[in-house]
């Protein structure tokens, strides 16, 4: 049973780019290294920003697995909910958080999922 249900669930790849907002700041996209981080972080992989600066985060999903490929446009997938006693819509929350600190910077809830999808995310 378990296993069925981890089996269920979507396999992503997300893609993360960065963009300053004010006249300071690059207004080129830069990309954000996704790689798993274990201990302490190198210098080389953290990216420049100015304090008290805004930034806009866009965040690129694609599903990696069959049910999303359909081809369908403007098709959704619904999400496991084995309890619930009608179909619901797969979405997402994206946080971004400064860890040190224990703070949230900004939230968003994502609309339905498709085979790809672009979300833009602002926060200073």
């Amino acid at each position: 049973m378990v296993r069925d249900a981890l089996l269920k669930l979507p396999s992503q790849s997300v893609r993360i780019s960065i963009q300053g907002l004010s006249s300071s700041t690059s207004k080129e996209w830069m990309q954000v290294k996704l790689q798993p981080l274990q201990g302490p972080v190198m210098d080389s992989h953290w990216l420049p920003v100015s304090a008290g600066s805004e930034y806009m985060l866009l965040v690129q999903v694609s599903h990696r697995d069959q049910r999303h490929s359909d081809g369908r446009a403007g098709s959704s997938v619904q999400a496991l909910a084995p309890h619930y006693p009608k179909p619901k819509d797969e979405s997402w929350f994206l946080v971004l958080g400064d860890r040190e600190r224990k703070e949230l910077v900004a939230l968003k809830r994502t609309g339905s999922m498709r085979a790809s999808c672009r979300h833009h995310v602002c926060c200073f």
